[in-house]
């Protein structure tokens, strides 16, 4: 099974609107400072290196953990302990900071169309044998024409 695709969508604070994706094999580090950090972050309430977000293949999840921040990391409104991975779910709201909400979606990676080889040609019908579809499109092919025809002899 693949594993699933995180997005996190800033929702309050100085980067409203931002979004980042990332792939199992990614860790996003937010901060308040760029060195170091994935994603920066320009809110006062936020410690230099705040969190991690990363996927733990022997949980199968993906979690947050808080880098012993000054201020702390609120999962759905309540405090996670510090240097603990915390196991996010899909809907969850990460808020770290004085104004920073930050929404988290889950989801199962896109997969991708497989092509079907073809053996040989497509199958062929007995002579004088037509399929139902063939019969139906005849008729409305037939039906068209004749409303067509109408239409220019009234017009």
């Amino acid at each position: 099974m693949a594993s699933p695709i995180l997005m996190i969508s800033i929702t309050k604070g100085c980067k409203e609107g931002e979004t980042v994706e990332c792939n199992p094999r990614s860790t996003i580090r937010i901060g308040r400072i760029v060195r170091g950090n994935t994603l920066a972050i320009k809110d006062p309430g936020i410690s230099q290196k705040h969190l991690i977000l990363q996927f733990l293949p022997e949980i199968a999840r993906w979690v947050v953990t808080d880098l012993g921040s000054s201020n702390g990391t609120c999962i759905n409104g309540g405090l996670i302990t510090p240097d603990a991975p915390y196991p996010l779910a899909d809907g969850d709201v990460i808020k770290i900071g004085e104004k920073t909400v930050i929404s988290v979606i889950i989801s199962a990676p896109a997969v991708e169309p497989v092509a079907v080889p073809r053996h040989g040609r497509p199958p062929r019908y007995p002579k004088g044998v037509v399929s139902q579809v063939e019969l139906e499109d005849k008729e409305d092919v037939e039906e068209e024409n004749a409303r067509r025809a109408k239409g220019r002899e009234g017009g």
